[in-house]
């Protein structure tokens, strides 16, 4: 497909020209269909921290592009519908003029969560060592689920082990978590068990409750942080990580060659589901592929690269979320079915670009991705040939080309978009006036 560019630029008169300006077809924006509903990635007889099947949202205050609202599970009608519209500009102006909204041009190096709290400096550490290290056995189902709650601020990096004597089957963790009151430490728990695969639990106390003073009698603002190094043997196929606190994932660079595409995981699931912005996943495809991969977070920032393999989902609508992510599809000799990507996005920025490495041959993209605000897509490296369908709030232009819906297929034909092949795109965003698309 030849390189196009869409933008969805509407100028509009006054608020009188609205409705006129709305898509003539039935938008595919209701209240229950913006949402994603994601399909499992994690195992059936997961409990519900880590299955993704049935995962849904409240649809209880949701408004469509054809005014079709619902509060409550109730119509709203005009004056809820206007009353959700202020809340949510409201909203979104705050953080906006506060700076709290992180944004993609956004510099945070990884493993900073030392500095937000301020605890670089603590002298206190876990059981009274800098790091501790635990085995973990994989057993048969070649698992692994890392989950972390509490107060506390942490970075958890992943690594492979590429030691050539090391255990196909033994993953290793090393933790060192400090504190500035060493009393919290009494609260740290850190255990394992086998549920469906080996899980790891890291639980940090409620620190806000302490009540610790020092040697003046002053109350001390206690703080901790705990660094989490995960080295991955060759023989893991499921790696999923959950985590309720402010975390910074890191998929690190490997040093070994990964051209051949050796030790693809099944599946990896990454949900970091504190609202924190300091949260970040920065990932490296050449280090960590998986066939199967969802990525869920409610703040904070998602950057580097990541695998397509037969299933990529990133869901970021809970929460401000900046995603600047490099999509690289897996080729067809390792992974031949078609792919499904899906986004789903919230309020923060989100730019995407889809690449199809030219020395190979790829299986067709089904592509579908939603977003309530700024959504920057380039499709440019993926030599799409197919169904593209974009569906905005308003009219818009294609190449200078006037089109009253996004699906409208003369539109398409006039400039020069080839639709005979497999792929498909489809882009359904609330803001049409920030959406560009380009192919």
């Amino acid at each position: 497909m030849a390189s196009t560019s869409y933008y969805s630029d509407v100028k509009v008169a006054s608020s009188y020209d609205l409705e006129a300006a709305r898509p003539s077809a039935p938008s595919k924006l209701n209240a229950q269909a913006h949402l994603m509903y994601f399909d499992p990635v994690a195992d059936k007889e997961d409990d519900d921290e880590l299955a993704l099947g049935g995962y849904t949202k409240d649809t209880s205050f949701l408004c469509s592009l054809n005014s079709s609202c619902l509060c409550f599970n109730r119509p709203c009608g005009i004056f809820g519908t206007f009353l959700f519209s202020v809340i949510v500009t409201f909203v979104l102006l705050f953080c906006i003029s506060s700076g709290n909204s992180p944004s993609i041009s956004d510099e945070r190096s990884f493993s900073d969560a030392l500095k937000l709290s301020h605890c670089e400096n603590a002298p206190h550490f876990f059981q009274n060592v800098n790091k501790v290290t635990y085995p973990i056995h994989l057993d048969d189902a070649r698992k692994l689920s890392l989950r972390m709650k509490g107060d506390a601020l942490g970075s958890l990096k992943i690594v492979r082990d590429e030691r050539p004597t090391a255990n196909p089957y033994l993953a290793t963790i090393e933790l060192s978590v400090r504190t500035n009151e060493k009393s919290l430490l009494d609260e740290v728990v850190v255990y394992d068990e086998v549920k469906n695969g080996s899980v790891w639990w890291l639980l940090t106390p409620n620190i806000l409750e302490s009540t610790d003073i020092d040697g003046d009698g002053l109350p001390i603002e206690p703080c901790m942080n705990y660094d989490i190094v995960l080295h991955i043997p060759a023989g893991l196929e499921k790696l999923h990580i959950v985590s309720h606190t402010a975390t910074q994932v890191l998929i690190s660079e490997s040093s070994a060659s990964t051209s051949s595409h050796q030790n693809i995981l099944s599946s990896l699931y990454i949900s970091i589901r504190s609202a924190s912005e300091s949260n970040l996943f920065a990932s490296s495809h050449s280090t960590l592929s998986a066939t199967r991969t969802a990525i869920q977070m409610s703040g904070g920032k998602i950057t580097g690269s990541i695998a397509l393999g037969a299933l990529l989902q990133i869901d970021t609508q809970q929460g401000i979320v900046s995603t600047d992510l490099d999509v690289i599809q897996l080729p067809a000799n390792v992974q031949s079915t078609p792919a499904t990507l899906r986004t789903v996005s919230g309020p923060g920025k989100t730019a995407l670009r889809v690449v199809r490495p030219s020395e190979n041959s790829y299986a067709p993209i089904n592509a579908e991705h939603r977003a309530q605000s700024e959504l920057n897509l380039d499709y440019t490296k993926a030599s799409l040939d197919g169904k593209v369908e974009l569906e905005g709030a308003l009219a818009g232009q294609l190449n200078d080309v006037s089109f009253s819906s996004f699906t409208d297929a003369e539109a398409f034909s006039n400039a020069g978009i080839s639709t005979t092949g497999e792929d498909r795109l489809s882009v359904i965003s609330l803001d049409s006036t920030r959406t560009g698309t380009h192919v």
